[in-house]
């Protein structure tokens, strides 16, 4: 970080390029890297289009600015946006890893507090038993082999495991 910057003029956006990315994201996948930049992004128009709804002008946010509250509305604002709760938990869990990283150089004094969404995780489909009987049933009336082996015990063997 550059040694002219404080909490109250570095940039997130700032501290993650000048700092997080080459301390922390070292083998980093470029993938990975533009995951980052791209959460680092979303809480930046976040942030500024609070600023312009309370009549202040827009910026990025700095370091100071860090609250649970930015970050949980920011959260938030994914939900309104249509987003899902898995894609707001992975904005959750990024800006935290960078806003823990800025603690532990001790540009900052505070940590996240909050914890992540609950993500409703639908039930898998799957074939009932009496699905598997059926399919059973007709694998038991094949003719013909499968590698030298008798098609009907082949696919039997295959469905069961």
């Amino acid at each position: 970080m550059p040694s002219d910057q404080s909490p109250c003029t570095l940039t997130l956006s700032g501290f993650f390029e000048s700092s997080y990315l080459p301390l922390r994201m070292i083998a980093g996948s470029p993938r990975s890297v533009e995951e980052y930049r791209s959460a680092v992004r979303i809480l930046t128009q976040y942030f500024s289009r609070t600023l312009l709804d309370a009549g202040t002008p827009a910026r990025p946010p700095r370091l100071a600015d860090l609250t649970d509250e930015l970050l949980a509305g920011a959260m938030a604002w994914q939900i309104r946006r249509g987003r899902s709760r898995a894609t707001a938990n992975k904005l959750y869990r990024t800006i935290k890893s960078i806003w823990r990283f800025a603690r532990r150089r001790k540009l900052i004094d505070s940590a996240p507090d909050i914890d992540p969404l609950d993500e409703f995780l639908a039930e898998p489909l799957t074939w009932t038993l009496d699905d598997y009987q059926k399919i059973l049933r007709q694998a038991d009336g094949l003719r013909g082999s499968v590698c030298d082996l008798p098609a009907h015990l082949f696919w039997r063997a295959l469905i069961l495991v």
